[in-house]
């Protein structure tokens, strides 16, 4: 097993006990009281690192391409610093496409939860890998450039939660409103036309909520995209030296 194979084992497994100890963080072990976990509990978080798992490995394959690793330097071994730089891209990678996929519309409590969840988490893996291309590479255009993107995916982090808060108390009241007119025959007319343009209206406050974020979100987006191109070409200089 050569040095490259060591690294990507222990980034590997690092990545690993860095989701559990988030997932931890967030509660998850305390869900059912008494700091316990059930046998649904065991199989759901076994199941959340195997997909970790599964991403990491379908990344960074994808990333060891973008840059051309295979191509120009098979069967060579990466120092630290230029392992840092692949983890890196590989995490941003993952921060901005995961970013890309959330949608705020007809959301359940439980999805808006697990994709707060999942975005906090990434981008707490983003940030460790930000660390070790701080402390490994003594380069001020990678470190420039290292700070710039992560201000700005913190900026588009706080976007997409700040929005999935507030669309949650309107998909709460959406649904307590719809339940309320399954039983009609405990409604009166004027009862029944009431909650009829309330749901209405909580309509077009969600339509307004998710015009306004994804808006926002395309306009947060668009420098990332800007630096993390910038990041790319400096990390291939940087492997190739």
């Amino acid at each position: 097993m050569d040095n490259y194979q060591i690294a990507y084992l222990i980034t590997l497994a690092v990545q690993i006990l860095i989701s559990i100890t988030i997932l931890a963080r967030q509660g998850y072990f305390y869900k059912k009281g008494q700091n316990k976990a059930d046998k649904e509990d065991i199989a759901e978080l076994t199941k959340i690192v195997e997909g970790v798992k599964a991403e990491f490995i379908q990344e960074n394959a994808k990333i060891t391409s973008d840059l051309d690793i295979l191509k120009d330097r098979r069967g060579k071994s990466y120092t630290q610093a230029q392992q840092a730089i692949i983890n890196y891209f590989t995490d941003l990678q993952s921060f901005i496409s995961y970013s890309i996929d959330i949608s705020i519309r007809q959301l359940s409590r439980e999805k808006a939860e697990k994709s707060l969840l999942s975005i906090k988490e990434k981008k707490y893996k983003f940030d460790v890998s930000m660390s070790a291309v701080e402390i490994l590479i003594d380069d001020n255009k990678g470190g420039k450039l290292g700070g710039e993107i992560a201000l700005n995916c913190l900026h588009l982090m706080h976007h997409i939660e700040g929005s999935l808060r507030k669309m949650l108390p309107l998909i709460a009241t959406e649904q307590h409103l719809i339940a309320l007119l399954e039983n009609p025959e405990k409604l009166t007319h004027e009862e029944t036309l009431d909650l009829k343009a309330n749901i209405e209206k909580n309509y077009a406050a969600q339509k307004l909520l998710g015009e306004e974020y994804y808006e926002k979100r395309f306009e947060l987006l668009k420098p990332i995209f800007e630096l993390q191109q910038q990041f790319k070409l400096f990390a291939q200089q940087f492997l190739k030296a």
